[in-house]
């Protein structure tokens, strides 16, 4: 990876890098970034799933960046875990004070970083509140290859949010809170490795199918969403 394109993605080297190591990073991105590709194809080539996602699909481009790092910092939400922070945001600011945000799950779109499976909320104005990139960060590439965060000591308009080039576009759908606690309840108590999958589940819930069968436990990571992919696909076939 050219120390251009390094720049390009915020990424600084320590002293000592190897081409071998640069190749490494940037076959790691390329990775993601088909991964991320081949989730939105995953999705809309299941028709019925589509043409769900089209008559409820909602586009943002505002984004509240005060309030997103407001958040970030109240909740201590973690980089690369937009469902989790956004799940425990929604959570907590009802629990506190009855702040009652909307859920969405869906996709992030920009020039910069292409297409990413995202989870933001959006506020009364209905402007963006995206915890997880308005959170601080510098990017570091190892000599051994790999990235690492650092998130003590950086200035808060050094994240993605802050970015002149990045410029997001927000695709996705509402999810109802009421679904979002039971699911979170649900899966919390029976899943032993809980991804969250709610714009899917949320369909299968729509097709009538109940908690214990839209929740289900198919293990961690890449493998399992894969699995459950696979269970999803076989579902929306069985119930439509």
């Amino acid at each position: 990876m050219p120390d251009k394109e390094l720049n390009t993605y915020g990424i600084t080297k320590e002293k000592g890098v190897t081409k071998e190591a640069e190749d490494k990073c940037w076959d790691r991105n390329r990775k993601i970034r088909d991964k991320n590709n081949s989730d939105y194809d995953f999705a809309i080539s299941i028709k019925p799933f589509e043409e769900f996602l089209g008559e409820r699909m909602q586009q943002f481009e505002v984004v509240d960046k005060r309030k997103s790092l407001k958040l970030a910092k109240k909740w201590d939400c973690i980089i690369k875990a937009c469902h989790d922070n956004v799940t425990t945001v929604v959570v907590k600011e009802w629990q506190e004070n009855k702040k009652q945000y909307k859920y969405f799950m869906g996709w992030c779109i920009s020039k910069k970083y292409g297409i990413q499976s995202h989870s933001w909320i959006v506020n009364d104005l209905g402007q963006v509140v995206d915890p997880t990139l308005s959170i601080p960060r510098k990017v570091r590439l190892k000599k051994d290859g790999t990235i690492v965060y650092k998130v003590r000591g950086v200035k808060d308009n050094q994240s993605p949010l802050y970015e002149d080039d990045f410029d997001p576009k927000y695709f996705g759908i509402e999810i109802p809170l009421r679904t979002v606690f039971s699911i979170a309840d649900y899966s919390s108590r029976n899943i032993e490795h809980w991804q969250h999958r709610y714009i899917y589940e949320v369909f299968l819930l729509h097709l009538g199918m109940p908690l214990s069968e839209v929740c289900i436990e198919t293990g961690s990571g890449e493998e399992g969403m894969n699995k459950f992919k696979a269970y999803f696909k076989k579902a929306v076939e069985d119930h439509v």
